[in-house]
């Protein structure tokens, strides 16, 4: 059993860090879904290569909790060590029908635990559903929760599934709880802005290399939302990029995450007018980034003008976004001109992207995550 020796886990990482959404306090019961999943640049096994996520939370004595955890693209394990790496229960599969993971543990005291989602071999990856239900309360994680777990979709979709599926209905894309609380757009907003991500994907998968899959869908993240919102605030648009060592230690603050894993992408706009009718809507904004593509050759990456915003978008590996926003007089860093009414509008990216004048097609080499 993977799990039994406490040193193995002891010894993949040297902070402790929290990966999964955090689990709801409720005072008649735990009662938490959430999707995530496992891709290059997460936490890997030192044992056996294989990829894990984390959740550090406080539990009290005599809680219990049931927990499931389900892909369709990996042979998942599912395991809960307390803070000295002792294992508490674990499991591979529920019953030789299924490589789902299910188990049921009650804790014997006071104090943190982890909830590890791992896939049985070094190549598993892919998406997962959690979740959890139980008597008491689980607090929040003590860590804030890394990028790849605040997932409103299905990770592992394409982005031309997830476009053709909402498209003609985007207010059913769902987003998690905790987007309209770390970002100042609209619930509406946040949907139109995957969905034109999504698009500006789907259409790039003309130019992708034989051989390699179609471009992922573009899910939220609300730790980037969160250093995008931060910006908007901050600078409310006056001061143009943010410094890239500034966005990664943000995003390493918030995630835990270190070195060129917590390197973020940035896509910025301003519209403003004399009043708030000439103000474009925030998704014209995202459109006018994928207009670049009109400049941009995908068999030589020359681009005829500016393109920067557009190769983000369809960067492959950049498959988590989180954007904020600054209502209000702006000023375009640029001229010196003030606009009564408008935005400042910050994207960022995880994985970053536009490395080395790279296609941004190609699958890229782990290092640059590193």
């Amino acid at each position: 059993m993977r799990w039994q020796d406490p040193l193995i886990f002891l010894s993949a990482t040297s902070v402790a860090i929290a990966v999964a959404q955090p689990i709801a306090v409720q005072a008649q019961g735990i009662s938490y879904d959430c999707s995530g999943q496992l891709q290059r640049g997460d936490r890997v096994l030192e044992s056996d290569g294989s990829l894990y996520d984390i959740c550090e939370f406080e539990a009290q004595a005599g809680q219990s909790i049931s927990i499931t955890l389900e892909s369709v693209d990996f042979d998942t394990v599912l395991a809960v060590i307390d803070s000295e790496g002792n294992l508490l229960a674990s499991n591979d599969d529920i019953d030789e029908n299924t490589t789902n993971s299910a188990l049921t543990v009650t804790f014997p005291a006071d104090g943190i635990y982890r909830l590890i989602v791992n896939a049985y071999d070094a190549e598993g990856s892919g998406g997962y559903i959690l979740s959890a239900t139980g008597s008491g309360d689980i607090q929040k994680p003590i860590n804030q929760p890394r990028e790849n777990t605040q997932m409103a979709i299905s990770s592992g979709e394409t982005a031309a599934q997830f476009y053709n599926r909402y498209q003609r209905n985007p207010g059913a894309i769902p987003i998690p709880d905790c987007a309209t609380r770390t970002s100042k757009l609209t619930r509406s907003e946040i949907q139109q802005v995957l969905l034109e991500h999504n698009r500006s994907r789907k259409d790039a998968d003309r130019y992708v290399p034989n051989g390699l899959p179609p471009l992922p869908a573009v899910i939220w993240n609300c730790d980037a939302a969160a250093v995008a919102q931060q910006w908007a605030d901050q600078s409310r648009g006056s001061q143009g990029h943010s410094a890239n060592a500034w966005r990664q230690q943000q995003f390493s603050n918030r995630t835990g995450l270190q070195g060129g894993a917590a390197k973020l992408g940035e896509n910025l706009a301003w519209s403003g007018g004399s009043d708030r009718s000439v103000v474009s809507s925030v998704v014209s904004s995202v459109t006018r980034w994928d207009d670049e593509r009109k400049d941009y050759n995908h068999n030589t990456q020359a681009c005829q003008g500016v393109c920067g915003h557009y190769t983000q978008m369809v960067w492959r590996e950049s498959t988590a976004i989180g954007c904020g926003i600054y209502r209000g007089p702006v000023r375009w860093p640029g001229g010196d001109r003030t606009w009564p009414e408008g935005y400042f509008l910050s994207c960022t990216y995880h994985n970053a992207g536009n490395f080395n004048n790279d296609n941004p097609l190609i699958d890229h080499p782990d290092w640059y995550y590193d």
